[in-house]
């Protein structure tokens, strides 16, 4: 087996880069892992916005529906439906309705409701058609 030598100054000098090495990568990995977690920090803010928008634009959207309104001619269009059988529903009170300006209206709800517990009955198409129309979920 051969034996190297090296000097003590040149052995001094691999320990001294081997040193330096070592520091950089440390010092590397430590920004890596600094620039990850501000990453991640990052993409979970833009996820909490997101979020927030999104059940903005929800909310925002549910108190537009919950202010749209019908008429016994809407309904009756909508849902081939008679009068009759609106009436009744409403002096039955299974179908709240209020008068605005000597007219019967129904609000979405309402009819959602009525949808959901099968008082309204309709086609199957039809009960799709104006929950895509509405965009009321399915029930």
């Amino acid at each position: 087996m051969d034996v190297i030598t090296i000097e003590s100054s040149a052995f001094n000098n691999l320990i001294d880069k081997i040193n330096e090495i070592d520091v950089f990568i440390k010092k590397t990995s430590m920004e890596s892992k600094k620039r990850q977690e501000q990453e991640i920090k990052q993409v979970q803010r833009e996820r909490e916005l997101r979020k927030k928008l999104e059940q903005e634009q929800e909310l925002e959207r549910k108190s537009k529906l919950s202010n749209t309104k019908f008429t016994y001619d809407d309904l009756c269009f909508e849902f081939d439906l008679s009068i009759k059988t609106l009436y009744r529903l409403g002096k039955n009170s299974l179908i709240l309705s209020a008068t605005e300006r000597g007219r019967r209206i129904f609000k979405l709800d309402q009819i959602e409701k009525a949808l959901d517990l099968k008082l309204i009955t309709c086609t199957r198409e039809k009960e799709i058609e104006f929950r895509k129309k509405y965009n009321l979920d399915e029930y």
